[in-house]
């Protein structure tokens, strides 16, 4: 059987389309109360008794606006202001930008470790992941809107990683941009309805990466 990895996996829908074709499918998610850092030691402890363990794909999405172009006008800010984190945060954090910054530096620790056999990928929002992460930039980022694949609405979001691109099967954005005009940003903060993953692009990465 073969496994996949989906880190930050709140709605489950990106990795969906393969566990409905019977893979092993580990769903991470913060938003539950699961500890990335713990999950990242239990890794830690599974390939140093098995230096041979690896899975055959992995998925991220972090859910952080901090590093979003959206948001730009107050990077300044995120840059100095203290990260709630601070007192409890296993590696040093000074700011919001850098609560974020450790997360995706914990998601590669992860890909490095497990060095999955067939794709690994890591999704973001158009902004700056490459100025403070330039490790980054040989894997991306590479972007797509929904509707380039069947979603009738734009949200351009890049992605990072060693993978087949998917093909696009483009409709008419009759929907126009979700950030725009459907959900607010406190439907964001609630239930996490802007980032969710669209359903045809999912549909789309699992034909190509699988």
């Amino acid at each position: 059987m073969k496994t996949l990895i989906s880190l930050f996996d709140y709605s489950g829908i990106w990795s969906e389309p393969y566990k409905k074709a019977g893979w092993d499918v580990v769903r991470i998610d913060i938003k539950k109360g699961y500890d990335i850092f713990d999950f990242f030691n239990k890794i830690n402890q599974v390939t140093a008794e098995d230096p041979s363990f690896r899975v055959n794909g992995i998925l991220a999405a972090p859910p952080f606006t901090h590093l979003s172009s959206s948001g730009a006008h107050k990077w300044s800010e995120k840059d100095i202001k203290a990260s709630v984190y601070d007192e409890v945060w296993p590696m040093p954090v000074y700011s919001i930008s850098d609560e974020a910054v450790c997360f995706i530096m914990v998601t590669m620790l992860i890909i490095e470790r497990l060095r999955p056999i067939d794709f690994w990928a890591l999704e973001n929002p158009v902004g700056r992941l490459n100025r403070l992460i330039p490790e980054l930039q040989e894997y991306g980022p590479w972007y797509f809107h929904p509707c380039d694949y069947g979603d009738p609405y734009t949200k351009k979001t890049g992605l990072w990683g060693v993978f087949n691109k998917p093909i696009k099967n483009p409709v008419l954005p009759l929907f126009g941009s979700i950030i725009q005009n459907k959900y607010s940003s406190t439907d964001e903060k609630k239930y996490g309805l802007r980032s969710k993953t669209p359903k045809g692009f999912a549909r789309a990465f699992y034909e190509a990466n699988h």
